[in-house]
């Protein structure tokens, strides 16, 4: 959901309803605009929820400062998680090609146990 153009157009459609003389007081636009956002910002929809409860109508410019930091938090976990992504996507790519340089295709190398060669080089001094 982008937040701007959602709020954007909760305020164009009261100053639609204000026009034809039906003007929605603060403290509906808050209601209204809490349960439109009810299932993706349930943490803000619960904070106000609770002021509402205690008699206390938070005000709309609260509201909207609230929401609008809130999107923007959620924008930069996204972005941070894409950059996140595309760093794991290149360091598998070099490890791939690592391999395929190296002759190795995924596997481990065997390595001779040197104490194994000098077992052998006793027995035969025998």
């Amino acid at each position: 959901m982008d937040m701007d153009k959602y709020l954007d157009d909760m305020e164009a459609m009261r100053r639609q309803l204000r026009n034809m003389n039906d003007e929605i007081s603060d403290t509906d636009m808050v209601k209204l605009i809490l349960q439109g956002v009810a299932f993706e910002y349930r943490g803000v929809v619960r904070m106000f929820d609770k002021n509402v409860r205690d008699g206390n109508m938070p005000l709309l410019s609260e509201v909207l400062n609230t929401l609008r930091s809130e999107a923007e938090i959620d924008k930069q976990r996204n972005s941070i998680g894409k950059k996140a992504n595309k760093s794991e996507v290149a360091k598998i790519l070099q490890v791939k090609q690592q391999q395929q340089f190296s002759g190795a295709k995924g596997k481990r190398r065997w390595k001779q146990n040197k104490n194994a060669n000098m077992k052998k080089k006793f027995k035969a001094r025998l």
